[in-house]
């Protein structure tokens, strides 16, 4: 029965590490062909903004390219949500016969250091807390070097699960309604304050964050005056 129960973990675990190598890939490859679309974007903006003889023509060349390597960020974007997908239901499992220490070693983090994220806000029973909510929300991959301030750290192949999970949550919060829903919920109950923003998409490709307005609620109406408040 052990030898069953070990062979079973070994299963988990070599499968969760062969989806996290090859998420680091495709992220890798991901942040370099996001790096070159960037360049052919910016350098599209400077010549739209100067009126030299034959810009035109470097600026269709730089758009060639800028379409080009924008087929392969989407691309790579889709392969990583995916293998994103067939790994979340490997961690479920993994979660059930993992001890904290196979889970730390998963995360290719201490358990001390581990043990600190999990506790940095208040006392947490590890055996409640599953990879994926160590992953998420405490960032459990996340070692500190000399001079960070951000536990989120610009190189996503030092956090591949992470930056998975976060692209693989926001394609289902733009396929799934029914995840839309929840978690539209979630964070209104646990962050009633802070302000909704949404993507928006500029026709060149660039996207910005755009803050939507509160939603307003009427309260009380008076001398055919309305009184709101957020």
């Amino acid at each position: 029965m052990n030898d069953d129960y070990n062979d079973f973990k070994k299963i988990c675990r070599l499968h969760i590490y062969r989806h996290k190598v090859a998420l680091k890939v495709l992220i890798r490859h991901l942040s370099r062909v996001s790096g070159e679309c960037r360049i052919h974007r910016r350098a599209i903006r400077k010549l739209e903004a100067r009126t030299l003889p034959f810009d035109h023509v470097w600026i269709k060349a730089h758009s060639t390219k800028e379409h080009r390597l924008k087929k392969l960020v989407d691309q790579a974007e889709a392969n990583i949500v995916r293998f994103a997908g067939y790994l979340k239901p490997w961690l479920d499992v993994y979660d059930d016969v993992a001890s904290f220490a196979d889970k730390a070693a998963v995360l290719g983090t201490s358990i001390t250091a581990l043990w600190n994220k999990l506790n940095e806000y208040e006392p947490t029973d590890p055996k409640t807390v599953g990879l994926y909510e160590l992953i998420m929300v405490h960032h459990g991959e996340w070692s500190w070097r000399r001079g960070e301030v951000d536990c989120v750290p610009a190189d996503k192949t030092r956090m591949p699960l992470f930056y998975s999970f976060l692209l693989h949550d926001r394609h289902l919060m733009k396929t799934d309604p029914g995840f839309h829903e929840s978690v539209s919920k979630a964070i209104d109950e646990f962050f009633p304050r802070i302000p909704n923003y949404q993507e928006y998409r500029y026709p060149d490709g660039s996207t910005k964050m755009v803050r939507l307005p509160p939603d307003l609620k009427i309260v009380q109406k008076s001398n055919d005056h309305l009184k709101y408040i957020n």
